[in-house]
């Protein structure tokens, strides 16, 4: 795919994810990662392959799918970033464009490249595993089957501790998992689930991924 076609089809589906709160400081909620959806599913592997892409800027190791993928960026307009990793082929594959902002002591600033694949790191995501029919949670290196661990208000409940605290994830939905799904992703206990609502007060209700 050519660098312009894939920036094209990438903002397509243009979506904001809040940032994560890893140093218990409140972050205003003005400060927001806007990130793209185009993320495509890839098949398992174990191998780190070299891959080479015009314009590439810097090469990282980052989350995806339950594994550290080998990626690449290159900037493809100003603050904007294309992302790419390999399949289990070493064909390059498109994880689309991301943007990001930060908050400094100075006021909002836009993250560079190697800021916002830092921040990916922290990212969780819903995949359709149509060969198994399965959906899939994707977190660090966690890749959890979540098909059956909905209630019947049609939410999911999860925790998992990535290295330094525990994160908790409540997921919901409404009609179809993959497709119009809400993860919301909390870092502090205290933190507001619904009005009067904290994660402490439903910790019974997370289950523990180890």
């Amino acid at each position: 795919m050519k660098n312009k076609e894939a920036y094209k089809q990438a903002f397509k589906h243009v979506h904001y994810q809040k940032e994560i709160n890893l140093n218990q400081r409140k972050i205003p909620k003005s400060l927001l990662t806007l990130a793209t959806s185009l993320i495509v599913l890839l098949s398992t592997f174990t191998v780190a392959y070299a891959f080479d892409v015009g314009g590439i800027q810097s090469k990282l190791e980052v989350w995806f799918h339950g594994e550290k993928r080998s990626v690449q960026y290159e900037k493809v307009q100003d603050n904007a970033y294309h992302f790419y990793t390999t399949d289990k082929n070493g064909d390059v594959v498109d994880m689309g464009v991301h943007i990001g902002l930060k908050g400094t002591p100075f006021g909002i600033q836009t993250m560079n490249g190697d800021e916002i694949a830092n921040s990916l790191n922290d990212d969780s995501e819903i995949v359709y595993d149509e060969k198994e029919d399965k959906y899939i949670f994707y977190y660090q290196d966690k890749a959890v089957d979540i098909t059956k661990m909905f209630d019947k208000e049609k939410e999911c409940y999860l925790v998992i501790n990535n290295g330094e605290k525990d994160i908790y994830f409540v997921i919901s939905y409404k009609d179809k998992i993959d497709e119009d799904s809400t993860i919301s992703q909390y870092s502090d206990e205290n933190a507001a689930v619904t009005q009067g609502v904290t994660v402490k007060d439903i910790k019974n209700r997370f289950i523990r991924i180890k």
